[in-house]
C-alpha cells in the first residue's frame, strides 16, 4: 500500500498522490479547522468545547465514522465560515441515518477502508 505512486510517464519527475495520502491530508486539515474553532488550543481528552457536538456527528466511535460526503462538506464549510468570522456559528447539521447507497437487498453494501 502506497502513499505516493511513481508517474506512468518516466519523463515526469513528480510522484502521484494516492487516495490514502489525500484522506490523511483531509484529516489533518479537519483537525486544524476544529483546533482553530476552539481558539488554537490543543483539545484535551473528555473536554467538551465548541467543536465537540460537530465532531461527534463525524466520529461515532473509534471504528465508526460518518462517510456521508455532503455532511462532511457542510461541516467543513460552516467551520470555515465560523473561523473566518463570516458566520456567527454552525447550524445543527443532522447526518443521514443511512448511506445513500445502502438501500437494496440486505448486506449488499459494505466498505471497509
Amino acid at each position: 500500500k502506497f502513499l505516493m505512486y511513481p508517474p506512468k510517464n518516466s519523463s515526469h519527475t513528480t510522484f502521484v498522490s494516492s487516495l490514502r495520502a489525500e484522506m490523511m491530508r483531509d484529516g489533518l486539515e479537519d483537525y486544524e479547522y476544529f483546533r482553530r474553532l476552539i481558539g488554537d488550543k490543543d483539545p484535551s481528552y473528555n473536554e467538551a468545547h465548541q467543536a465537540s457536538s460537530h465532531i461527534s456527528k463525524i466520529i461515532k466511535t473509534q471504528v465508526m465514522i460518518n462517510r456521508d460526503d455532503e455532511m462532511m462538506y457542510n461541516i467543513r464549510k460552516w467551520v470555515g465560515l465560523t473561523v473566518g468570522k463570516e458566520a456567527t456559528g454552525i447550524p445543527d447539521l443532522v447526518p443521514p441515518a443511512t448511506h445513500t447507497r445502502s438501500y437494496g437487498a440486505p448486506k449488499n453494501y459494505y466498505i471497509n477502508f
